[in-house]
């Protein structure tokens, strides 16, 4: 099987999501928290934290169900 190589094909531009941006993570103080969209599923909602631990270190957040299916994102001291 031979592949061809296309040559002088220009590179699209990256898609990027909106990400951290759609949320007010970057401007959360300790103690801070605030309710994920519904419609975000639980797993989206702890891979939102998870990014913002990351890109943000050393600020730390984490998801805790605040009742039923609501969940809520909230900005914590580090080690707790």
């Amino acid at each position: 099987m031979m592949i061809e190589i296309d040559k002088g094909i220009e590179l699209a531009a990256p898609v990027r999501g909106k990400g951290l941006s759609k949320y007010p993570i970057a401007e959360m103080d300790v103690g801070d928290s605030f309710l994920i969209p519904q419609e975000v599923q639980k797993s989206a909602a702890y891979a939102v934290a998870y990014v913002a631990n990351l890109r943000l270190y050393p600020k730390r957040f984490t998801v805790r169900n605040v009742g039923g299916d609501r969940y809520g994102l909230h900005r914590r001291l580090r080690g707790t």
